[in-house]
């Protein structure tokens, strides 16, 4: 069954002092449908009511019997500013989503391993003081008399000792290579594709409406119908 647009139940009407006088209804239609889409002529003299058909379904006059329901919506029973903004569901066409490009900036930490030199510390040469308490000695057996050839033998054995040491630290600068890791923080920029929303086409009274929306409504969207006199009656 096509979903209506108009449907009027019984629908009665004549202008105040018209019962009074006597005079016949303006308006009097038992029953009339309208599926979306369809069309109506309405035709005939002037003072036939085809005006006032039109204001009792704007909800602009107030039927004297029976209801007018526009989009399943009984438009009689909204009451003030409700019954100018009315909501109906209309058909959609069309649905196309929209894409928005963003830039995204994503921090990165980044490791390696670095060849580093690393100083020695705490070693301290005790080529000088040996050296001097050797010097002192053979200069104590030189001038004492040479008898102590052995004690000389020793100590040169020591000295040289610390000599080598000395020379091997030399090699590197009192220091020595290796490994360590070191890190940094880098920012990647990147760009993608976001969602941004779907323009929506509906029909509405035989004519088709673009609109945005930020969710994808299906096979129908509800809209607002505001209704405006377009001349006083």
């Amino acid at each position: 069954m096509p979903e209506l647009a108009l449907e009027i139940q019984d629908l009665r009407f004549r202008y105040r002092g018209g019962r009074r006088r006597g005079e016949p209804w303006v308006v009097e239609i038992p029953g009339l449908t309208l599926a979306r889409g369809e069309q109506m002529l309405l035709t005939g003299g002037s003072g036939r009511g085809k005006s006032t058909l039109l204001y009792l379904a704007a909800g602009l006059l107030e039927p004297r019997a029976g209801s007018v329901f526009i989009g399943g919506q009984a438009i009689h029973a909204l009451r003030g500013a409700d019954r100018d903004r009315y909501h109906v569901d209309a058909r959609v066409v069309d649905v196309e989503p929209m894409y928005r490009t963003v830039r995204v900036e994503q921090p990165r930490r980044e490791c390696w391993d670095e060849e580093v030199y690393v100083e020695r510390r705490g070693y301290r040469s005790h080529t000088g003081t040996i050296l001097g308490g050797i010097v002192g000695g053979v200069l104590g057996h030189e001038l004492g008399g040479r008898h102590h050839h052995g004690l000389a033998t020793a100590a040169g054995t020591v000295l040289g000792a610390s000599v080598g040491r000395d020379l091997s630290h030399r090699r590197t600068e009192d220091g020595y290579y290796t490994t360590r890791e070191r890190c940094d923080v880098r920012t990647e920029y990147t760009t993608e594709q976001r969602l941004d929303g779907y323009r929506v086409t509906y029909v509405y009274a035989g004519r088709e409406h673009v609109t945005h929306t930020d969710y994808d409504p299906g096979d129908v969207i509800r809209v607002r119908v505001a209704v405006h006199p377009t001349r006083d009656y």
